[in-house]
């Protein structure tokens, strides 16, 4: 038996049961009987119910991601709605099996925080296939927040979808655009508020950021030699040296006398 084809009759048999009767009351012995696998085949792909789970995420995802990426031109919600809504086409033929998984984890909590986890993985791919990974200062920290965005949109366009029978999900398509419409306008406040902790969390120095201290060009003409064909004054150097040109305080630093002249 082909190993993909093992994948998806696990995957399959695991739904239909879900949809059954509360995914948390079926077994593996269940699983491989209705799968038509030995236990043993079983174990060596999988090591309980959730790992079947995971292995169904990634399996949607593997489908949405052979469509390819958004197309960069695009506004983000556009893409996003794209990627999100080849994802819901892919989750069809398993729509009673996730009402019945939704429906155990409305009853259960632990269960219900393992499949946010699995699903925010599954999230991060979407992102990717949307080009709306975060880059620079905190990405990972802004990757899991977006993914978790994209959690809790899906989960309020999952009942829409669940009763939207239609080959073209038209309801899906008009919930998810608009919960994407109000994402969108969330998302514009917190990229201020990310530009504002990238200020105060940057570790350089004001003068490296251009908000404060001397910069080099605010700094007083003057010769090679210094004033009055003098010796150069100490305590000015070159921006490679320290990274910006500072120069003598007038009281302190300029010679007195003829010896500190000399």
């Amino acid at each position: 038996m082909a190993s993909d084809e093992v994948r998806v009759r696990i995957i399959e048999a695991t739904l239909a049961l879900a949809a059954e009767r509360s995914l948390l009351d079926v077994s593996l012995a269940d699983i491989a009987a209705r799968s038509g696998v030995s236990l043993v085949l079983l174990r060596g792909r999988y090591a309980d119910r959730i790992a079947i789970l995971t292995d169904f995420a990634a399996y949607i995802d593997e489908q949405v991601l052979s469509g390819g990426e958004a197309e960069a031109g695009e506004p983000p919600c556009e893409r996003l709605l794209d990627v999100m809504m080849r994802r819901f086409d892919a989750l069809a033929p398993y729509r009673p099996g996730l009402a019945g998984i939704r429906k155990a984890a409305m009853r259960d909590p632990l269960f219900a925080a393992t499949l946010n986890h699995i699903a925010v993985g599954s999230q991060k791919w979407m992102l990717a296939a949307a080009r709306l990974e975060p880059s620079g200062r905190f990405a990972p920290v802004r990757r899991l927040a977006r993914a978790e965005a994209l959690v809790l949109v899906t989960a309020s366009v999952l009942p829409t979808f669940l009763a939207d029978t239609s080959p073209d999900l038209p309801r899906t398509m008009a919930a998810l655009d608009s919960a994407l419409q109000r994402l969108d306008r969330v998302a514009n406040v917190v990229t201020r508020m990310e530009s504002f902790v990238d200020r105060i969390c940057d570790p350089r120095p004001n003068w490296r950021r251009g908000t404060g201290g001397p910069r080099a060009e605010d700094a007083p003409p003057k010769s090679p030699d210094g004033p009055s064909g003098s010796p150069k004054p100490a305590g000015v150097y070159t921006s490679d040296e320290i990274g910006y040109t500072s120069w003598p305080d007038s009281e302190t630093n300029a010679p007195n006398t003829p010896e500190d002249q000399a």
